[in-house]
């Protein structure tokens, strides 16, 4: 399989796992607590989700191109 497709495949795998339930997390604790996270920020939410995308490339990458360059140096 192409290299790239497959990381990224496996990137947003993960990153829509982690939004999914980030999502349920916040409608939880929306119905517990009331009206939550409406006063915060573009920039706030932006960096977040970029963590998020940093956190799922990064296991996207050790599952997938780590193995791989393991093999290379054998």
């Amino acid at each position: 399989m192409f290299l790239i497709a497959k990381l990224a495949l496996v990137t947003c795998g993960f990153y829509m796992l982690t939004a999914i339930v980030l999502e349920v997390g916040l409608l939880v604790l929306g119905y517990v607590k009331g009206g939550i996270l409406y006063g915060t920020s573009y920039r706030v939410w932006a960096v977040g989700c970029a963590a998020l995308w940093l956190l799922s490339f990064s296991l996207a990458w050790r599952i997938v191109m780590v193995p791989l360059r393991v093999g290379f140096h054998r």
